[in-house]
């Protein structure tokens, strides 16, 4: 049901996977792409399904042991912009340094504040979580 498709060829021997994102159904075409293109689907504006499945829960930004600086100039419009794609569950419980901070549903994406220090984040969804170390100077 893929619309999107190149010939190739391939050895006798060789198996070549099938599309699994495109399904053909009495409603039309159905998407359903993999969690990892969440930010993209969203970004573009494109209507289909995201399939939380298959992909452990995992903080995509920031990056465990990111960098940040605090700046005077601007400190009522900083902030820290958080993604988080996969988890059991479509809802988010967020900690931010040892306390509950906020519970969210998909997709999530939030923003924390911008405080100097060392910080700690972590997310749990159903039973999967995990968590990463920031530092703001």
């Amino acid at each position: 049901d893929c619309p999107g498709f190149v010939y190739e060829y391939l050895k006798d021997d060789m198996k070549f996977p099938l599309c699994n994102w495109h399904k053909e159904t009495e409603e039309g075409l159905q998407i359903t792409y993999p969690a990892e293109y969440q930010r993209w689907l969203l970004d573009n504006e494109i209507k289909a399904q995201i399939d939380y499945s298959l992909t452990p829960l995992t903080i995509l930004s920031p990056q465990n042991d990111a960098l940040f600086y605090y700046s005077e100039l601007y400190n009522a419009e900083q902030a820290i912009p958080v993604e988080i794609t996969g988890g059991t569950s479509n809802n988010l419980e967020i900690y931010y340094d040892g306390k509950y901070y906020d519970k969210i549903s998909r997709p999530f994406y939030f923003k924390l504040p911008v405080e100097r220090g060392s910080h700690t984040l972590e997310v749990h969804s159903g039973l999967e979580e995990c968590s990463i170390n920031y530092l703001v100077k």
